[in-house]
């Protein structure tokens, strides 16, 4: 790509220079469809377009130095663009992530909430049973023994069901808890991956100024 730029500033015409573009725009194709790309791809085509305007204008070919700055800029800008496309897409999937986990958290509550129930249909049957035995047997609904079996029964039923609750509410914590911490990493991973593309552009200047004095 830098062989392609000097040969352009050496013809010195505006647009020989245009000409180069493709070579740095197309790398941004890797980039497509998002805003971050749009505006990465869009900075790296007028970094090098601004060359061959101003030559044009001023009537002087640009060097062959002055080009491949511009080409480096262009690639510093397509490299930042892409870390911070990375960081988009990892906070996108983190979000995506986290709400799975929440309908998960839903579903497991709903789940207990259904086996709770069927415990204490349960339970209810089987105090029913015990009465009809004991009516069957000659015994009364109120005789002592029937009252504690069939307590037994209600109070062993009821610890079932809600045990139930207890396991389904505390799976779907976990699974609320999970997400919240995706989120957590999904918002640092934003802002770890903006940083580092600011940090790009920043170095690429720097570099850039110490190499050409400016």
């Amino acid at each position: 790509m830098e062989l392609m730029l000097g040969l352009a500033a050496k013809a010195g015409t505006t647009a020989a220079v245009n000409a180069s573009l493709g070579s740095v725009v197309s790398s941004g194709s890797l980039l497509a469809g998002s805003a971050v790309a749009k505006t990465a791809t869009s900075l790296a085509a007028k970094a090098i377009t601004d060359m061959g305007v101003a030559s044009a204008v001023g009537g002087a070919a640009a060097t062959t130095a002055q080009v491949l700055n511009a080409a480096r800029t262009a690639g510093t800008i397509l490299q930042a663009g892409g870390t911070a496309l990375d960081a988009v897409n990892a906070k996108r999937g983190a979000d995506f992530e986290s709400k799975q986990m929440e309908v998960q958290a839903g579903q497991e509550r709903a789940a207990s909430q259904r086996r709770a129930r069927e415990e204490r249909r349960q339970t209810q049957l089987l105090q029913s049973r015990a009465q009809a035995v004991s009516a069957a047997s000659g015994g009364g609904a109120v005789d002592p023994t029937v009252v504690d079996v069939i307590g037994d029964i209600e109070e062993d039923g009821e610890y079932r069901a809600l045990n139930t609750l207890w396991e389904g509410e505390d799976r779907a914590r976990g699974l609320l808890t999970g997400a919240r911490e995706r989120r957590r990493q999904g918002r640092f991973a934003l802002t770890s991956g903006l940083m580092g593309a600011a940090g790009t552009i920043i170095d690429g200047s720097s570099s850039m100024r110490k190499r050409f004095g400016r």
